[in-house]
């Protein structure tokens, strides 16, 4: 016999992924997750499904907290964790226009994957849009040499001033 966290387990995931084709079945997936999260609030599974469900349904709020909430209890899992917060830095810049919010996740991803890609072409992104040129500059330092210039010991990094003349 299943207990009460194994039928909602069963409940969510088969729920959470038919829900994706209508709205009101999106929203009974998201109260059975809600339900499952309830008893079971470190359940990966239903976070990440649920936090999809909620930017489907332009939940964007919720959305962000179940992948804040999934970034802390996937602590063991940093691939989860850099999935969750990549995706939270994406509601929170272009959903609801938090880029100082955006930016301190991005500085997160970055602590624990110093040269991720896509977490530095975010926060160029970022620096460029506002006009923060010191800052794009050290973050494309960071992408092309893995530091800054003043960070690099061996003095061998070419003058970013002769930029202009840089083919395209």
């Amino acid at each position: 016999m299943l207990g009460k966290v194994d039928r909602l387990e069963v409940i969510g995931q088969g729920g959470a992924k038919r829900g994706l084709s209508s709205l009101s079945l999106a929203t009974a997936a998201i109260e059975v997750l809600q339900a499952l999260l309830s008893v079971d609030p470190a359940h990966r599974q239903a976070l990440a499904e649920i936090s999809e469900l909620c930017s489907v349904q332009n939940r964007w709020r919720e959305a962000e907290g179940y992948l804040e909430q999934l970034s802390d209890v996937a602590r063991d899992d940093p691939e989860t964790v850099r999935d969750a917060l990549l995706q939270r830095c994406h509601i929170l810049e272009d959903q609801l226009g938090e880029e100082d919010r955006a930016l301190e996740v991005l500085e997160r991803i970055l602590g624990q994957f110093p040269r991720d890609r896509e977490a530095l072409e975010h926060c160029l992104a970022i620096y460029k849009r506002r006009g923060n040129w010191e800052k794009t500059v050290e973050v494309l330092e960071e992408m092309v040499h893995g530091g800054s210039i003043s960070e690099r010991v061996d003095g061998t990094t070419p003058s970013l001033a002769g930029a202009a003349s840089w083919p395209r």
